[in-house]
């Protein structure tokens, strides 16, 4: 009896370290039945899911409530531990830096603050929608014509499928050809899905149904985005939106039969040249200002140096006060500091000697040597990002690849080092290409300014120059892991797309659209969530994870 009593206590204390939430299912009766491990199994699989999970077949809309509720309460009890995870693992790089007595808040806030519950509650609420909206779309009765089943693109390339699936519950689909239906290994080793009964494959039938469902359903359900900051939907949704381009441009090119040869770092390319030609010369197009703060930060460039720099590629000029506190800034060189004294000079008598944009006294004061300031960058960037990409690399090791993280720690440990030394050289190698494009021109421009020409001119100084500089840096994406190229892609596309939408907006070409970052969320994700076997495997995965199967 005391062996019972104490399995039962155990019992007891693994469900009461369930969350609130979870405590819905019904764990008692698997308590009586089940030894503890089997118990922890079960609450492990109601937080993480496993793959190869089959869909869940839903009748009526009391089922597809009941079922959206459970996956909204489970995705947002994931989202919060996430978010929380993410801020407490940044904030232990400078918790040592901060006072005893702010540490406890600082980490309260790291777990428990507004960001937090706000994120928990976009993706809660972005799961609740998707399942009721997809699940319960095909319970509404519809006109023939819009029922554009995606069966029937099966049925055209295996007629005899439906008819073998209906005699024999074996030969039945559980819908993991579905997008969001991830084999497990076991699958893939047989070569065939694990199947659900007859019963479950003709009801499953009406959740595969019109090809339209994923795409309502995503839209509405990226409406959840208002429960983000105002500045952070933006953010949102242009990635989200980038991620349907992403999918889309996945489903029709090898249609159409387009293939471009490093597509990623061409793509990269074009996007860092809008966005360091918006960084230089227009920076209102820029509506994120944290990406005009990581760029001056991993340059080390004054904010003073910038605004003279567009001021004489703009107008030739550049404003004195400018100047002066550049010039009064603490670490500059003796001959630095004479050469900003005597531009001033001039510039005070009205003679900008013919600068056409900033040279390498007013780029970097605090060093005479253009080469060595290069080494100076390239380490502190690199010192800069190393824990920044540490978390990027390490968490989702700990999150996707568990069990592979327990039997071999010290290898998975070495191949995350590994990824973010990689990373972290990529940015530094980012920033050194585009001080050396920076500073070459500059230099034949001084050597050959008695013989300058209008092309000379274009070809190192125009504003068009300052693009293709920009464009340079995209080679540094060779660095990286050729599997991480697509995805910083996908990092910097939003940020072209926007800068080059505000550049079109500000002279007149494109229209004032109200409530444009919630739109752009809901077409993406209507993008997104009606091809997302298309996507990259990790955001494939991701979204597994939150909305499952079904």
């Amino acid at each position: 009896m005391d062996g019972v009593e104490e399995t039962r206590g155990v019992h007891a204390g693994v469900h009461s370290l369930i969350p609130g939430p979870l405590k819905l299912v019904n764990y008692t009766p698997l308590q009586h039945r089940y030894p503890s491990r089997d118990v922890q199994k079960v609450a492990k699989k109601a937080v993480w899911r496993d793959v190869g999970e089959p869909p869940i077949p839903l009748d009526t809309f009391r089922l597809c409530i009941k079922h959206a509720t459970w996956g909204a309460l489970r995705a947002g009890f994931l989202a919060g531990a996430i978010r929380s995870g993410v801020n407490l693992f940044l904030l232990l790089f400078r918790v040592l830096r901060t006072p005893k007595k702010f540490r406890i808040r600082l980490v309260l806030h790291a777990l428990f603050g507004p960001d937090t519950f706000r994120f928990s509650a976009m993706l809660g609420s972005f799961t609740f929608l998707y399942k009721l909206l997809l699940n319960s779309l095909p319970l509404i009765p519809i006109p023939d014509q819009l029922a554009v089943l995606r069966s029937h693109r099966h049925t055209r390339k295996h007629p005899a499928s439906d008819e073998e699936s209906l005699l024999s519950p074996g030969a039945g689909s559980t819908g993991s050809g579905t997008p969001l239906t991830i084999p497990s290994k076991r699958e893939k080793r047989e070569g065939k899905p694990r199947h659900l009964s007859l019963t479950s494959e003709i009801a499953y039938s009406h959740l595969d149904g019109a090809r339209w469902h994923a795409i309502v359903a995503g839209a509405i359900a990226g409406l959840s985005v208002l429960w983000e900051k105002k500045e952070r939907r933006i953010t949102i949704a242009q990635q989200i939106f980038v991620r349907g381009l992403q999918g889309s441009w996945n489903v029709w090119s090898p249609r159409l039969g387009i293939h471009i040869p490093y597509g990623s770092v061409l793509a990269f390319s074009l996007c860092c040249g809008q966005i360091m030609y918006a960084f230089l010369l227009r920076p209102e197009t820029i509506l994120d200002l944290t990406i005009i703060g990581k760029i001056l930060k991993a340059s080390k460039v004054h904010g003073e140096t910038m605004h003279i720099n567009r001021q004489l590629v703009r107008q030739g000029t550049f404003e004195i006060p400018l100047m002066e506190s550049l010039i009064n800034k603490a670490g500059n060189t003796p001959h630095n500091t004479t050469v900003l004294r005597n531009m001033l000079e001039h510039a005070k008598r009205g003679d900008f000697q013919g600068k056409v944009a900033g040279t390498c006294e007013i780029i970097h004061p605090w060093i005479d040597s253009c080469v060595y300031v290069e080494v100076e960058r390239f380490v502190s960037v690199f010192t800069w990002m190393f824990p920044i990409y540490g978390a990027l690399h390490v968490i989702p090791m700990i999150l996707f690849k568990r069990k592979t993280f327990a039997k071999e720690p010290l290898t998975m440990l070495l191949k995350s080092l590994k990824g973010t030394v990689r990373s972290s050289t990529f940015l530094s190698v980012f920033v050194f290409i585009y001080q050396c494009v920076f500073y070459i021109p500059h230099s034949i421009l001084c050597v050959l300014i008695i013989w300058r020409t209008r092309t000379s001119h274009f070809m190192l100084v125009s504003r068009a120059s300052f693009w293709f500089l920009g464009a340079m840096t995209g080679l540094a994406l060779f660095v990286e892991d050729q599997r991480r190229r697509a995805e910083l892609t996908m990092y910097v596309l939003p940020r072209g797309l926007e800068s080059a939408w505000s550049m079109m907006r500000n002279r007149g070409y494109v229209p004032f659209i109200p409530f444009g970052d919630s739109i752009l969320c809901a077409v993406g994700m209507g993008m997104v969530m009606h091809d997302p076997q298309h996507l990259s495997g990790l955001v494939r995965r991701i979204l597994y994870q939150f909305v499952g199967p079904n």
